[in-house]
């Protein structure tokens, strides 16, 4: 799922699965963001990749077996997931914004999780157990409520 174009945003607006491979979504415009609203939510076994220029938002219920985003300018990395385990295998944030990964079953990273200057990581596992394999240098605490 790809929007190009100079104000090209993904607005998903009505559930999106697959059940056996990955989905990648690309906002590649000046403001190209990532949304969810209403219904709109990702589903997959497989590994959710998002590429941003200005944020990812994806804070419905959404169902994914791993996660990996890429964000180059501005605006949150943020995901809300229901799957027994979450594997993060990697986020790249830009300097500044924030990451925040939610996941109400076990949360794993498998790979670099960063942000620049003055932007903050949280990974929380409300219901599980959250295991770090791999943070940037400047490690920031994880919690597991």
């Amino acid at each position: 799922m790809t929007s190009t174009g100079a104000t090209s945003t993904v607005l998903v607006q009505a559930p999106v699965s697959s059940t056996s491979g990955n989905i990648t979504v690309t906002a590649s415009g000046a403001t190209g963001a990532i949304t969810e609203s209403g219904l709109g939510t990702f589903s997959t076994t497989g590994l959710l990749k998002g590429q941003s220029i200005a944020g990812e938002t994806l804070n419905g219920a959404n169902t994914v077996a791993s996660f990996n985003a890429t964000n180059i300018s501005s605006g949150a990395v943020s995901l809300i997931n229901t799957a027994l385990t979450l594997t993060v295998t990697g986020i790249a944030q830009s300097a500044g914004a924030a990451v925040s990964v939610t996941n109400t079953g076990n949360l794993t990273t498998s790979g670099t999780i960063s942000t620049g200057v003055s932007g903050n990581i949280a990974l929380t596992a409300t219901n599980g157990v959250l295991t770090i394999g791999r943070m940037s240098p400047r490690e920031v605490p994880a919690r597991s409520a």
